[in-house]
């Protein structure tokens, strides 16, 4: 089979093939057919140009000059863009005086003494000679000034400065103060806690306490020849007048003995002879710390089941 040109495809048979009617007519079409585009296009070529002629007739000189004097209009510079002209030949010289480096962030220097250095501070005051000005103490008719402390001599250092410019030591002493002299801190302290705990003392003083604890359950047995804790109540530090009071019952004409006991002391023993009765017992007790306070009961007989603990209490007054 044979090939075909590249633009109008003519049929080009190979060496072993007839070249016949049919491929001669098909090729002979193709070239008419381009012909007739080709003279088409001529055809409309000479038109256009007819048309640029027809409107390039009407571009007189006149209108080329009313053109070259458009207001607003930017010539072309050799070399250049078209922009608007925003920057003066002032403001690029300005620039053009900036030195390089001018922006960058200088640290200034107390201690640098050379005048051209970006570093160098001007105007400094000379402070070699300055001497600072001292206070000027208030007195009951003037004003003081304002100044710098005076220098506290030796010795005064637990020393203020008072209003008179003078350094004044505090009192240690209630006794000892004098207008505008203070009360030591320490002083006023230890001052302050007795102040506080007589206070205390009088929000307290008549207080009656009766919160007592039961030590035996009701008639429970006494053995004889031994004490019992019948109750107790626990007191602060203070002054008190301590009552207790229990019925002890003996099952025999016995010396029954009831009484205080607390830091391994005893206190306000009553003793009698007899087989019941209630035995009250009273004592004065100064408390430097927080006690414990028994009421204690006893039955001088030699029986294992000598009685027995009926009813007991306690109460307290507080003094001071």
């Amino acid at each position: 089979m044979g090939t075909f040109t590249n633009f109008i495809k003519l049929h080009k048979p190979a060496e072993n093939e007839k070249y016949t009617v049919n491929i001669f007519n098909a090729n002979a079409e193709l070239i008419e057919s381009a012909l007739a585009r080709m003279e088409q296009e001529n055809e409309n070529r000479d038109n256009l140009l007819d048309t640029l002629n027809t409107k390039a007739d009407g571009i007189t000189s006149a209108l080329i000059s009313a053109w070259n004097t458009v207001a607003n209009k930017v010539d072309k510079v050799a070399g250049k863009g078209l922009s608007t002209h925003d920057y003066t030949t002032e403001e690029k010289d300005k620039l053009n005086g900036i030195e390089p480096g001018a922006n960058a962030n200088v640290q200034a220097d107390w201690n640098v003494s050379d005048t051209d250095s970006d570093a160098y501070i001007k105007n400094k005051p000379d402070l070699t000679s300055y001497t600072p000005s001292v206070m000027t103490g208030a007195t009951a008719s003037a004003a003081g000034s304002a100044g710098s402390a005076p220098a506290p001599a030796m010795g005064k250092h637990n020393a203020y400065l008072r209003g008179d410019g003078t350094w004044q030591e505090t009192s240690t002493s209630l006794t000892a103060t004098v207008p505008g002299v203070p009360l030591d801190h320490t002083a006023a302290k230890v001052l302050k806690d007795q102040i506080d705990e007589q206070n205390s003392n009088l929000s307290e003083l008549g207080t009656v306490y009766n919160n007592f604890t039961s030590d035996m359950y009701e008639g429970e047995k006494l053995i004889g020849g031994n004490f019992y804790n019948l109750c107790h109540i626990v007191l602060g530090p203070g002054t008190y007048i301590v009552t207790g009071k229990a019925n002890i019952v003996s099952n025999e004409l016995n010396s029954i003995i009831q009484g205080f006991y607390a830091d391994g002391s005893r206190y306000g023993e009553n003793s009698v002879n007899t087989k019941q009765r209630y035995i009250e017992s009273i004592h004065l007790f100064n408390l430097s710390k927080a006690t414990t306070i028994y009421l204690r009961g006893y039955i001088s007989s030699t029986l294992p089941d000598a009685g027995a603990v009926h009813s007991k209490e306690m109460l307290a007054v507080r003094l001071k």
